[in-house]
């Protein structure tokens, strides 16, 4: 079997569900004839998970040579934006093994796509990657957990200080009245003025929502932190005050969402910024008898933490995460906070302890493994 890595740019994909806009890109420039017998695995690259970069990575396994060379003849002419540069689109060899891929789905010998539950992959592969036919499958509807995870994850390092920018220093004062200066109207005219200058800024789109929730403004505060989010460099803060609008506004469905993501953008990039939504996650898993998601979150946190702060919500935020889980019963947060506890374990394996090895090797046998059914067989058997 040959196998080829073609590389997409997070960015260039549009963010958000980057996974099903590489996919489209992918099945609009190959010919399906030649994939009868490929398998795909899929993920975010070592560099984009260690070092801030923003690739995604879409291998493809084919049983010869000869075909993997005419899709990379295919890729290599493609001009589709989301592709990264010709000089950096493909990957090789066991380069492609090394990277932290996993399974995605293969196409038999008659050219059907079977062992693929992911329905953006499954609607791509039917509409021949046009996102405006409509699938022959509208049942099928992506999992809450795929919708919690498939999101553009990561920040960018973000130089500016609010507190040295002219005006921007004094807005926290006038918006909680510090010092007896309390004006919420030129607060805002002041965050208005530095969002046309700084579009991506997080901390004045984040002073906006406050401003808008105070007026009960709710569905303002919460498109302003959602059309933010792809276009800040700092993300997680502002995935955690949507969690927390959810919370008290929303569902408890929609609120462990943006923690969860808030969660994984500080483990990936090593500091914790909003602590709120790393107590939210850990307290949820205590309320649904999680404990050991609980522990590794309480030391991924004491790990990244610069600084002290408080380890333990208020005595409301804790009533009101009590209420929704009572109020909200079902599966989907169980399920999304056992799928939590698989991420973290692929997407920070450099946390895991060093008596198990090296974590390419971890990985790599974890693929053999995927590869060869053995997986599938432990499950069937545990079933």
């Amino acid at each position: 079997m040959a196998e080829l890595g073609i590389l997409f740019d997070i960015d260039e994909l549009g963010g958000g569900s980057y996974g099903r806009s590489a996919y489209r890109i992918l099945f609009r420039c190959l010919d399906r004839r030649a994939l009868r017998g490929a398998s795909f695995h899929d993920g975010d690259t070592w560099a984009t998970l260690n070092s801030g970069a923003r690739i995604y990575c879409i291998a493809i396994e084919a049983p010869s040579a000869a075909v993997i060379s005419d899709i990379e003849k295919r890729l290599a002419a493609a001009t589709d934006p989301g592709l990264c540069s010709p000089k950096s689109r493909f990957l090789r060899g066991d380069v492609v093994a090394d990277e932290p891929l996993v399974f995605a789905g293969r196409v038999d010998k008659v050219g059907r796509l079977i062992q693929c539950d992911r329905p953006w992959i499954i609607s791509a592969w039917q509409n021949d990657g046009n996102e405006d036919e409509p699938t022959t499958h509208p049942e099928m509807a992506p999992s809450y957990a795929d919708e919690v995870f498939d999101f553009a994850f990561g920040n960018k390092p973000e130089a500016r200080d609010f507190r040295t920018i002219e005006g921007l220093g004094k807005v926290p004062g006038l918006i909680y009245g510090s010092g007896g200066t309390k004006d919420i109207g030129q607060a805002e005219a002041l965050i208005r003025s530095a969002m046309d200058e700084m579009p991506d800024f997080s901390f004045v789109h984040s002073w906006l929502a406050t401003i808008l929730g105070d007026k009960g403004d709710f569905s303002g505060a919460r498109a302003t932190l959602i059309k933010a989010i792809p276009v800040c460099n700092q993300k997680d803060y502002l995935c955690g005050q949507l969690g927390n609008i959810e919370l008290e506004h929303g569902t408890l469905r929609d609120a462990i969402k943006w923690w969860i993501r808030s969660v994984i953008i500080q483990i990936q990039s090593e500091s914790v910024q909003d602590h709120e939504a790393f107590l939210y996650v850990e307290a949820s898993a205590q309320l649904y008898n999680m404990e050991e998601l609980s522990k590794d979150l309480n030391g991924r946190y004491k790990m990244h933490l610069h600084g002290e702060h408080p380890r333990q919500l208020s005595v409301e935020g804790m009533t009101d995460l009590i209420k929704k889980v009572t109020a909200e019963h079902g599966p989907e947060i169980p399920e999304v906070l056992e799928a939590l506890v698989i991420r973290l374990a692929m997407w920070a394996p450099r946390d895991l302890p060093q008596r198990v090895g090296d974590k390419k090797n971890i990985h790599r046998r974890f693929s053999r493994w995927t590869k060869s059914g053995v997986w599938e067989r432990i499950f069937h058997r545990l079933a």
